[in-house]
């Protein structure tokens, strides 16, 4: 009971020769990012006992499916209760997951596209903290099932256990999903750090091509701007529309210059959405109609 009520527990499985106690971390998709509830499962002979962290958890499934006596779960006994339970919960990280990778592919697209937000190195900063709170639930789990299914505990049957290998190998496909979430979040940063380097070189860039279409006519205005008695072009009428005609004429032929060498070309940014997903309350109501429909 105190590691019930404690909710830092690392998934495991604890035997006490009468009943099996499982503390697992589900997870939940919200706008603010994932959110962890803690759920501490007991396995005894008959009867399979949860306790929740907050209320609200992603097993409605599995309360339809008894609700509406659907599949083995009302025929069989309580390890497959509980088999059933681990599973909904591993296999809601996959969608999690999914929406994360989503995230990140359209973050990174934005940021090639130069579309990013200042605050788009704090966004990938929480993706890469969610994923490893993802990775510390998902890592000893996958131990803890493979424990189940091999050791001999007490009321887990054998006709349990092909379904619990399954459930690890779900486990171990999170875990590898898990891991290319990882390395798609430190190559994300990579390239939002390359692309700041490559916009301070853009604006390096422009200043640098400024500074040099006024190096000549600097040059022109320094040149008349001496006070020497003897400058021929200091009496003639047009000297000051032609020194300022000669200025604007190199400035042009630069401009052209550069230009036809695609130092002035920027490309037009474009505007990226990401997709929606089906809400998990519209996923659940259309589960108990199908069910409703084939019962």
């Amino acid at each position: 009971m105190e590691d019930v009520v404690s909710l830092c527990q690392r998934p495991r499985v604890d035997n006490y020769d009468s009943h099996l106690y499982i503390p697992l971390k589900a997870v939940q998709q919200d706008d603010s990012g994932l959110s962890f509830n803690q759920l501490s499962l007991f396995l005894l002979k008959n009867v399979v006992v949860t306790f929740q962290e907050q209320s609200g958890d992603v097993l409605d499934a599995v309360r339809l499916r008894i609700r509406h006596s659907s599949g083995r779960i009302c025929q069989m006994g309580a390890d497959y209760l509980m088999y059933s339970i681990i599973d909904t919960i591993i296999d809601n990280y996959f969608p999690c997951l999914e929406q994360i990778n989503e995230l990140m592919e359209t973050l990174e697209e934005k940021i090639i596209r130069n579309q990013a937000h200042k605050d788009s190195i704090e966004y990938i900063h929480r993706l890469k903290r969610d994923i490893q709170e993802v990775r510390r639930a998902i890592w000893p789990l996958r131990d803890a099932i493979g424990a189940i299914f091999r050791e001999d505990l007490p009321n887990v049957s054998k006709g349990i256990r092909p379904f619990l290998r399954d459930c690890q190998d779900h486990a171990i496909l999170l875990f590898d999903t898990i891991e290319n979430c990882r390395e798609f979040a430190n190559s994300l940063m990579e390239i939002y750090l390359s692309t700041l380097s490559n916009r301070m070189n853009e604006i390096m860039k422009v200043l640098t091509i400024i500074s040099t279409i006024f190096i000549p006519l600097t040059f022109i205005a320094g040149i008349y701007g001496m006070n020497f008695a003897f400058m021929p072009e200091l009496q003639w009428r047009w000297g000051y529309a032609a020194c300022l005609l000669l200025m604007a004429l190199c400035a042009a032929v630069m401009i052209w210059l550069f230009k036809r060498v695609g130092w002035l070309d920027f490309k037009q940014k474009t505007t990226i959405t990401s997709k929606k997903r089906l809400p998990h309350q519209h996923a659940i109501a259309f589960l108990e109609n199908w069910l409703k429909q084939n019962k």
